[in-house]
């Protein structure tokens, strides 16, 4: 049986491409102390496993699931997981001791495109209005995580206000107001060359860009 390839060095480097895939790891990979990497995601986004995979240098399978409607792909790496702990922050435990990473301005953009494509929701709402609202979300169970988000957000004037509220036990988000969501999301998307959820950018552009909100 051949060795499986991966390039170790991926996350060695701050790229647009490693940051972005640091911050979806962030949101919805599974690392663990023994170097295991792991992503999984519902089969409409799946085609980002296979960019994953080539992103890596991977020659490892991409399994499916067809009761969870998601592929996976897994493979062992420790120089990643201490590339990813060193350079992203993102560690085993990550689940409730998650901590933002010390990135350039430039890069993290690229992150929060990857965090938002894992952990975050761009929802559409009526409120007794004949035309629909809309807020932007970045849920996680850190909340000294999110607390540093807002903070770097407003920093850098992605975000002028921003408030953070409790949506279960040991789970939190940030909810960004009309203004503040389409300065996040254009912030994340001034970009495209790396990769990204094609149907939360579709929203975005349909909603946002193309201006058409839904009415009653």
């Amino acid at each position: 049986m051949h060795k499986k390839e991966i390039n170790d060095n991926v996350f060695a480097v701050y790229t647009p491409e490693s940051c972005y895939w640091a911050g979806l790891l962030a949101a919805d990979g599974h690392i663990d102390i023994n170097g295991t990497i792991g992503l999984e995601l519902k089969d409409e986004d799946s085609y980002l496993i296979e960019e994953f995979k080539e992103f890596c240098g991977s020659s490892h399978d991409i399994s499916s699931n067809s009761i969870k409607h998601s592929r996976r792909i897994r493979f062992v790496s420790k120089k990643l997981q201490e590339d990813l702990l060193y350079n992203f922050s993102v560690s085993v435990d990550k689940t409730h001791n998650l901590q933002l990473p010390l990135l350039e301005y430039e890069h993290y953009k690229d992150y929060f495109r990857g965090f938002f494509d894992g952990d975050g929701c761009f929802s559409e709402f009526f409120n007794n209005r004949p035309m629909a609202s809309f807020r932007v979300f970045l849920t996680n169970g850190s909340l000294y995580f999110l607390e540093e988000t807002i903070h770097i957000l407003r920093k850098f004037n992605v975000i002028q206000n921003g408030s953070i509220q409790q949506k279960a036990k040991n789970c939190w988000h940030i909810q960004l107001a009309i203004s503040d969501s389409i300065s996040f999301l254009n912030w994340i998307y001034l970009s495209k060359q790396t990769p990204f959820i094609k149907r939360k950018y579709d929203k975005y552009y349909n909603i946002i860009v193309l201006g058409n909100r839904a009415k009653r």
